[in-house]
């Protein structure tokens, strides 16, 4: 069987393999082209949450987040912080169940600053400590054209290496 075949069958499993968090502003001009980027990296519609595509008309929203979030297949949680997430409740919530279930983070952080992400730093301590640990994808507002490509394919092989652990 072909490699991207392979792979794409085993993340598959029983549900998304890769869970999107995001505040709605930053849909448009990150989040829509993450997707694209990471469908272009040979993952599937199947394989990854995204609000606007996994929940269909007449679902609950609340119980088709949860659900997919307790998942065994759910592997790796990309959550998009931005100044438009730090206060929202959803993306809050998102979050604490994603540690409640365990999961494994790929965090991107995208700013517009000049101060190399100092102050961002200091508000996602505030309100995310857990996260502020972990090495995230730094990437300013005007650079994500250039940038989105390579985060796509940093979370294809963080995902790949949470489904085939020592390879």
């Amino acid at each position: 069987m072909h490699e991207a075949a392979r792979r794409k069958a085993e993340l598959r499993q029983s549900g998304p393999s890769l869970f999107i968090i995001h505040a709605g502003e930053d849909k448009e001009p990150f989040v829509r082209p993450l997707y694209k980027a990471l469908l272009d990296q040979n993952l599937s519609e199947e394989d990854i949450f995204f609000d606007e595509v996994s929940i269909s008309e007449g679902e609950n929203i609340p119980d088709k987040i949860i659900t997919t979030l307790a998942s065994e297949s759910l592997k790796l949680v990309t959550i998009v912080m931005s100044n438009h997430l730090l206060d929202k409740y959803w993306p809050r919530l998102e979050y604490e169940m994603s540690l409640f279930h365990q999961k494994k983070f790929h965090p991107i952080w995208l700013d517009q600053n000049t101060d190399n992400f100092e102050a961002f730093s200091r508000k996602v301590g505030n309100r995310f400590p857990l996260l502020k640990k972990t090495l995230a994808h730094r990437i300013q507002y005007d650079n994500i054209a250039e940038k989105i490509t390579g985060v796509a394919v940093k979370i294809v092989q963080s995902l790949s290496e949470k489904c085939h652990p020592g390879r």
